[in-house]
């Protein structure tokens, strides 16, 4: 008796216009999903960024605790020791001294995960210093007086959960460690915006043109330009101050 073997049914395959069906369908579930993982990425950096500016603040209390109520010098032009104030609040944080310009192993809350240029000296670190609080102290000059600015300490400042104390900076890798009301504006690396942290160490998000004085237009590299309004009430000017014009 003979045995029949059947042959197999044949296999279905997809059709050119069902494999492109398919094709399209995932391409646009991908475009609905995808802004969505940026914006859960971007809400995690913000995050990191509001972490390591709180960190920072702390570290400058406990620098300011530790000398007599005084802000730390943005940058103490001594030939010995640390100089920029980073230098400084690190060692205040970590108990390990810096070199002149650069920092130790490389903390990472001196990193903003948004800023792809980050180094970590004065030209390119993520965080800056409002240095209309810090002024600069040159080697010889007495500590109280800085460029003919006093050194301030915290019961100098009147409003401080108005003025800007540290934060993102602009990240264009001249002179990052500074931020300053006339030149060296805050970042917009988070949604146009920068995690600040003011004279009380509260930390906040602010976005970049609300901290711009009136006129001040970009290039492409830097904001400049504008004027002060002479109000001391102007809420542009109670972030920064004004050396030699708005009192503390």
């Amino acid at each position: 008796m003979c045995n029949i073997i059947r042959g197999s049914e044949p296999r279905k395959r997809f059709t050119l216009i069902e494999l492109l069906v398919v094709i399209a369908i995932i391409g646009i579930l991908a475009s609905m999903l995808l802004p969505a993982l940026t914006s859960a990425r971007s809400m995690a950096y913000q995050a990191t960024c509001t972490s390591n500016v709180k960190q920072i603040g702390l570290g400058m209390a406990f620098y300011i605790n530790d000398n007599n109520d005084y802000f730390p010098s943005y940058d103490l032009q001594h030939i010995q020791g640390t100089r920029m104030w980073y230098s400084n609040i690190n060692e205040s944080i970590t108990g390990k001294t810096s070199p002149t310009w650069d920092l130790p192993d490389e903390p990472a809350f001196w990193k903003c995960p948004s800023n792809p240029k980050h180094g970590w000296n004065y030209n390119t670190i993520s965080y800056g210093y409002n240095v209309d609080i810090g002024n600069f102290n040159l080697a010889g000059v007495p500590q109280t007086i800085s460029y003919g600015n006093p050194v301030l300490r915290t019961n100098m400042i009147k409003s401080p959960s108005k003025l800007i104390l540290l934060g993102d900076s602009d990240g264009n890798n001249e002179w990052d460690a500074r931020l300053w009301g006339t030149w060296y504006t805050v970042g917009r690396r988070h949604n146009k915006g920068a995690m600040l942290s003011y004279v009380d160490y509260h930390v906040s998000w602010v976005l970049q043109t609300d901290t711009l004085r009136p006129g001040q237009t970009f290039d492409g590299f830097r904001w400049s330009g504008g004027s002060w309004d002479p109000a001391a009430t102007s809420p542009v000017t109670q972030m920064w101050g004004m050396w030699g014009g708005w009192k503390y």
